[in-house]
Formats: C-alpha cells, sequence, structure tokens
C-alpha cells in the first residue's frame, strides 16, 4: 500500500485486539489483492439498529483504488469483542470479492456484455 493504514474509533474506546485485527485481515487481503492504494477503517457506534440489544458497532473500511474507491459496512450483532471480530471478517470477505471484481476490469479480465 502507498497511503498507510488509519483506524478511527468514534464514540468508541480503543481496542487493541480489534486493531490488530484489522492489520491482520489487511495483510492477508493485500496478498490477494494487488490495486489497493490505501485504506480508512471506522468503528464506532450504529445508533439507527436499535433492535440489537446493547450498543452495537458499525465498521466500514474505504478502500482507495486506481480509478475509485471500494467502500464496504458491517454492522457487529453485539458489543463482545468476538461480536466485534466477526464484524471486521464480514468487512474484508466483502471488500476482497469487490476489490477482486475491481481488480479483474482493470486488469481486462472481465468479459464485458456487449
Amino acid at each position: 500500500m502507498q497511503v498507510p493504514l488509519q483506524i478511527a474509533w468514534h464514540d468508541v474506546h480503543k481496542q487493541d485486539a480489534a486493531e490488530d485485527d484489522i492489520r491482520s485481515q489487511l495483510a492477508t487481503l493485500e496478498q490477494q489483492i494487488d490495486i489497493i492504494i490505501g485504506c480508512r477503517v471506522t468503528l464506532e457506534l450504529d445508533h439507527r439498529h436499535h433492535k440489537v440489544k446493547g450498543n452495537p458497532l458499525s465498521v466500514k473500511a474505504v478502500f482507495t483504488v486506481p480509478q475509485g474507491e471500494v467502500a464496504v459496512h458491517e454492522i457487529a450483532a453485539g458489543p463482545a469483542p468476538a461480536d466485534l471480530h466477526l464484524a471486521i471478517k464480514g468487512a474484508f470477505e466483502a471488500a476482497k470479492k469487490q476489490l477482486r471484481t475491481k481488480q479483474d476490469r482493470l486488469r481486462g479480465d472481465v468479459k464485458h456484455r456487449d
């Protein structure tokens, strides 16, 4: 990556384990996808999902790539660290699919409809 990873915490106490998880997921993703220029991850309380018990956390990841950005968003099922881990993993899995499609298009590997 040309731009260092940025991790922001809004209305949430910083958790070193979550940051380590994000760095690990990004390192794995970078081995598979080589078009990533930068990555911003924001973890914050999600005030819009009141049906979830506790204070659900929102994980938003924005990847800068040539010709644009790829953004993903996941909601943790609850406030527990295990729920946050699953939300981080889910966000990076969703990003991998979108980034792989973007990478294939940039390389011309995708057949376009006529």
